[in-house]
């Protein structure tokens, strides 16, 4: 499932070519933030959840779960008028984001996984007519891996593979900066149907 970020928040501005990105660790209480955030989470996964086997929304309850965890940083672009363009989230704590296996992670990796050099990003949504939004939140969101060395942590539906070509125009835009990743398709996982009910 991709997860899909309270106290006055702690914001650290990172500007990117087209936006600012801003990083929340706690978000605001101010401006129904909150509120604002599901609404844009909402409209912007819906479409995806009806396309894969596996739920990829959240409830509101798991959502707001993400959002007062303290453990899971969240990413947003918004406009001068408190709209919110981009949402994100990722985290360094695996313990952190619930129907993914750490000890998958610490067995693969095991360096990596002591150390906290492991993030998993458990979503990126950018509304439409944003251009440069993507890339500005990529840019924000691998800062702190790429400064540590690490490895990032991703996962796509088949449809978003296959179709929407999303981990093509991931890498192209990761390798505009420094160091470039090396990408390793880790684990899938199969839905499969057994109808009883078709004839021969």
């Amino acid at each position: 499932m991709s997860r899909g970020p309270f106290y006055l928040s702690k914001l650290s501005g990172m500007t990117t070519t087209a936006h600012t990105v801003q990083e929340h660790t706690e978000p605001p209480l101010h401006r129904n933030w909150l509120a604002k955030a599901w609404d844009f989470y909402a409209e912007t996964f819906a479409e995806v959840n009806a396309l894969a086997a596996q739920r990829h929304m959240m409830t509101c309850d798991e959502f707001d779960d993400v959002v007062f965890d303290a453990r899971i940083v969240k990413y947003s672009i918004e406009t001068d008028d408190e709209e919110i363009l981009a949402l994100g989230c990722s985290t360094n704590d695996l313990g952190a984001w619930p129907l993914i296996s750490p000890a998958y992670f610490e067995r693969i990796y095991p360096k990596q996984y002591a150390a906290r050099t492991l993030w998993y990003i458990g979503f990126i949504g950018v509304a439409p007519g944003t251009p440069g939004g993507y890339a500005a939140m990529l840019e924000a969101m691998s800062a702190p891996i790429r400064e540590a060395g690490g490895i990032a942590l991703m996962d796509f539906c088949a449809y978003n593979m296959q179709h929407r070509h999303i981990m093509t125009g991931t890498l192209r835009t990761l390798a505009r900066w420094e160091p470039r990743p090396h990408y390793a398709e880790l684990d899938t996982q199969t839905f499969v149907a057994l109808d009883f009910g078709r004839e021969a």
